[in-house]
């Protein structure tokens, strides 16, 4: 409950944790009796609601402003206009990004029910991704970063599968996470640094055109510079100055500083 309310107040789509808490408590406690469930409904709502009075005061002085300003945040054009890429954005994003090791354990899982134990414990967990992504679908402005929560969950059903496959392995099961894993590690490797520009290779030919581009090829720019006379003392305006200030010995300034006279490149 704290957890719900900090992610709740970080982020306004953390709202999508209140809901999907009661569903995983229901089932989670189902077999508890009505008493031992009610309970555990009350610690979650007070710890919901302790914790978002101490982070964000104004919940006590004047509650139904506090949420008037919140539920504005809807309604704005920053969340309403930016970035309109359609219902079915997010769907796209999750194929062109799902790393070819979620998928393995995803098909394993579907074709070798008796190997997963804890089907209820992964139903619930990919529910979360589900309604994360549907939550963010309602809203006109998206970018490929606003579920990376949902991934997380990808991560963990894979190492669940993996987990149980390699206690029984020498079957086709364990053939196709072994071959995903090598797949992966060899585009980890081929992308290093930059493995933001990671995109799954099987669904890539069909979701293609996407846009990426997260500073590649700023090595090679720095390498460049690198070598020249009293790099030391150069002053580059670019994308990236961060991340470029770390391969540069001279002085990154960010890219809109471009006009600057005391900079020797852009």
């Amino acid at each position: 409950g704290a957890a719900a309310a900090l992610a709740f107040l970080s982020k306004l789509p953390g709202l999508m944790i209140v809901p999907f808490a009661g569903i995983a408590i229901f089932f989670l406690a189902r077999n508890f009796g009505i008493k031992e469930s009610v309970k555990l409904y009350g610690i979650w709502i007070v710890s919901f609601l302790v914790t978002s009075v101490v982070v964000l005061p104004s919940f006590l002085v004047r509650p139904w402003g506090t949420l008037q300003d919140m539920a504005g945040f809807f309604t704005s054009g920053d969340y309403t206009s930016l970035h309109q890429y359609g219902a079915t954005y997010y769907l796209g994003t999750l194929f062109f990004l799902l790393a070819l090791i979620h998928m393995a354990a995803l098909v394993v899982a579907a074709l070798k029910p008796k190997l997963v134990q804890h089907k209820q414990d992964l139903a619930i967990l990919l529910l979360f991704s589900f309604l994360f992504i549907l939550m963010m679908t309602i809203g006109a402005k998206k970018g490929d970063r606003y579920i990376l929560p949902a991934f997380v969950v990808f991560d963990a059903c894979a190492a669940y599968v993996v987990s149980r496959v390699i206690r029984k392995p020498y079957s086709w099961a364990t053939a196709l996470l072994l071959c995903a894993l090598i797949f992966q590690t060899a585009d980890i490797i081929r992308l290093h640094p930059y493995e933001l520009a990671y995109v799954n290779p099987l669904t890539k030919p069909f979701l293609g055109d996407r846009q990426l581009g997260w500073g590649e090829g700023l090595d090679i720019a720095a390498s460049y510079l690198n070598a020249k006379p009293n790099a030391q003392d150069l002053k580059v305006a670019t994308y990236y100055a961060t991340q470029f200030e770390s391969l540069f010995r001279g002085t990154s300034v960010p890219l809109h500083q471009w006009e600057s006279e005391s900079n020797d490149y852009a």
